[in-house]
């Protein structure tokens, strides 16, 4: 009786989740822009590091402190955050890649209790 009842609560909890994922059914990132290479998404990455640590040495080198111990910042504050976002942009085909990864895993995870979840249910009904 236990499993019988514990395959129906998984059911009956699986499926909103199931209606709404197939409500939504819009294309992913990685549909819309597609997968790179691992070669591109190598090169990517590296001029995304590049592109950090250029950020984060401007951003450092431009904050001092005045006489009574503030944290100032220039302009060229700004610059070094301009580098980080262009580093960001470096990174989305990483991104993609992570996001497609995500994705299967989810699905494979969902499809994994969701047949679980009705075998639970037909042992229990055999069992009965």
């Amino acid at each position: 009786m236990l499993i019988k009842t514990a395959g129906i609560f998984l059911l009956v909890l699986l499926l909103p989740i199931i209606t709404i994922a197939q409500r939504y059914s819009s294309e992913r990132g990685y549909e819309v822009t597609g997968l790179e290479n691992a070669s591109v998404v190598g090169k990517s990455c590296l001029y995304g590091l590049v592109a950090c640590a250029v950020g984060f040495i401007i951003c450092k080198l431009s904050i001092s402190k005045d006489e009574k111990g503030v944290d100032k910042t220039s302009n060229w504050f700004f610059l070094g955050l301009g580098c980080f976002f262009v580093a960001f942009l470096f990174f989305l085909p990483l991104l993609s890649w992570v996001e497609f990864a995500v994705v299967n895993l989810l699905t494979l995870g969902l499809a994994i209790v969701v047949i679980g979840s009705i075998g639970i249910l037909i042992y229990g009904w055999l069992k009965g």
